[in-house]
């Protein structure tokens, strides 16, 4: 049995960003301890769900799950605008100005997770920690930063034909979808070689919409062709190795065994690991996990116990890690 979580929906320039609130926040005089929870790439908050059940039980935790922009029951950016790195950070110090959250940790999974590190370099004081799950990212060849040129145009090219085909497409009505519940399902499924039927009825409670009538998808499709783009992974392999030199908090990846994207990748994520824990104040654990990358929603007890023992001291010497929990009240 899953907890019951509060939902929240913060106002943006371009629409909101929501999310949910598992475990008690506390009061004033004795607030709990705030974990700030990102999800992988076309995830929803809901990922976190299953181990909302151990980490928030008789705990002083309580997890903050945010859908990024895009995905979940976030609403996608304006037309015209390009989703970024620094654009994923910037929506995310806007959630954690509206929660007054002055210390906190980290808790993300694959994509989620470069957002996290490239918030903690750029504000290492409010960071207590990471827990990193199955870190991700699309292979980048470094060497492309010698022809940035080149990646900009083809990000610029491909960008304005995805976006010129969803208007043709609305103009003449083929967005309008047919698409039936049991469908989404099996595409999930289908698509998704690292979840079960459970995982996957989780992740599309918030993963479809009814717009119009008409069942969808809530994620921002121009998100799959925005950061499949080499363009995109270039902004952030290109400049880690300057941001992660600011980190100074400690450091946990738990990663799947064997790697679920294959040894190239893991490898790469590995040397960003190595350059943390050696151009750094942070320390770094590795800890592997035999599952699939989706580990952390079909093994949540085993999870969420290395997770609890992470966070074991990291806030109780932090005394002043909360400035206001009124906006939570």
């Amino acid at each position: 049995m899953f907890p019951k979580s509060q939902q929240f929906e913060i106002e943006v320039g371009w629409g909101k960003i929501a999310g949910q609130i598992f475990g008690k926040i506390g009061t004033t005089e004795k607030p709990n301890y705030p974990i700030l929870c990102l999800h992988g790439f076309l995830d929803n908050s809901n990922s976190f769900r299953p181990l909302a059940s151990y980490i928030t039980k008789n705990s002083n935790y309580y997890m903050i799950c945010i859908d990024l922009p895009g995905m979940g029951l976030s609403s996608s950016i304006s037309d015209g605008i390009p989703y970024s790195t620094r654009f994923f950070v910037m929506a995310l110090r806007r959630v954690i100005l509206h929660f007054n959250l002055e210390k906190f940790i980290f808790l993300t999974h694959s994509f989620g997770c470069s957002i996290a590190l490239a918030y903690s370099a750029c504000y290492p004081e409010q960071v207590l920690g990471l827990g990193l799950i199955d870190f991700a990212m699309k292979e980048c060849n470094i060497e492309l930063r010698d022809n940035l040129s080149e990646c900009w145009r083809e990000g610029i090219e491909v960008y304005l034909k995805a976006e010129k085909n969803m208007k043709d497409k609305n103009k003449n009505g083929s967005l309008k979808s047919d698409l039936t519940y049991e469908h989404a399902l099996k595409r999930l499924l289908e698509s998704n070689k690292f979840i079960d039927e459970t995982a996957a009825i989780i992740l599309l409670e918030r993963g479809l919409e009814y717009v119009d009538g008409s069942l969808s998808y809530s994620r921002d499709i121009r998100l799959v062709t925005g950061i499949s783009m080499r363009e995109y992974h270039l902004e952030f392999h290109g400049v880690y190795d300057c941001l992660f030199k600011n980190l100074s908090s400690p450091v946990m990846l738990m990663y799947a065994t064997p790697p679920p994207y294959g040894q190239k990748l893991f490898d790469q994520i590995m040397k960003i690991m190595d350059e943390i824990k050696n151009n750094s104040k942070s320390e770094v654990e590795l800890i592997p996990v035999e599952g699939t990358h989706h580990f952390h929603m079909l093994k949540p007890q085993q999870t969420s116990e290395i997770i609890l023992n992470f966070l074991n001291g990291k806030f109780e010497t932090n005394n002043n890690f909360l400035e206001s929990a009124s906006d939570l009240d």
